[in-house]
């Protein structure tokens, strides 16, 4: 896994990372790294400043929302765990391109993870919908009690 977890990480900062930037390079971030660090303890914010900055992230536009995903599911940005992220999305009923493209690219290169895949699935089938959500309006929000009340927690 880990020759498989390197080529899609090299693709990801070669290709699409730089493409997205591109894309979306007119778009700004509804908040700062700068504001999510002042946000108190244990609150969303806060909790993503952290997650941002031990995974060596950047905010980027319309990505923060994928990112607190991240967050408040426990899963980690590794490449099974990125994976367990879509079809999670997939069984919260958060259909989109992307989202349904890398779960069949997933399927495909990480065959021994399916059991993972499944229980994602299944729990975000039994989460309610967060797919939607506007997390830039949750900072200041404890991070647990959306857990708990998303039925979200890890």
């Amino acid at each position: 896994m880990k020759t498989r977890e390197q080529l899609i990480n090299l693709y990801a900062q070669k290709v699409v990372l730089p493409l997205y930037k591109r894309v979306f390079r007119s778009f700004k971030t509804p908040f700062s790294m700068e504001q999510l660090q002042q946000m108190p303890e244990g609150t969303l914010g806060k909790d993503l400043y952290l997650f941002m900055q031990s995974n060596k992230l950047e905010i980027l536009p319309f990505f923060h929302i994928h990112d607190t995903k991240h967050l408040l599911l426990g899963y980690t940005t590794s490449l099974e765990d990125e994976a367990c992220l879509q079809f999670f999305d997939l069984g919260n009923r958060f259909y989109t391109l992307p989202t349904i493209v890398s779960a069949a690219v997933f399927m495909t290169i990480l065959p021994e993870s399916w059991s993972k895949f499944r229980a994602a699935f299944k729990r975000g089938r039994a989460a309610k919908p967060i797919g939607r959500l506007h997390f830039e309006h949750m900072l200041h929000f404890s991070t647990q009690e959306l857990r708990i009340t998303n039925h979200l927690n890890p």
